[in-house]
């Protein structure tokens, strides 16, 4: 068993209220735990505007589908219109 953990900062465009953060966020990891299959949350920068780190978790049996699962999901944050990624941690274990 191999699990891969990836810690994404995030810079929120067009946001001025913890609210429009969550509706972006929740919008955001919505479409990602539903296409990928993956486990992810807001895990820091919590009261701040337009800052968020978010963490995902992918389980499997292969560190190369692990990478590929991971590296997916960032292309698929980098899409998003309101959203920067400004630094990515990755750990495969």
């Amino acid at each position: 068993m191999a699990v891969g953990y990836c810690e994404v900062t995030l810079h929120l465009f067009g946001v001025d209220s913890l609210k429009g953060k969550r509706r972006v966020l929740k919008s955001v990891v919505e479409r990602l735990k539903n296409k990928f299959n993956i486990s992810i949350a807001e895990v820091d920068k919590h009261d701040l505007w337009q800052a968020s780190v978010v963490g995902f978790a992918v389980v499997g049996n292969d560190h190369a589908f692990i990478g590929q699962v991971m590296d997916a999901a960032l292309r698929q944050m980098e899409g998003v219109d309101d959203v920067e990624i400004v630094a990515v941690e990755r750990e495969v274990y």
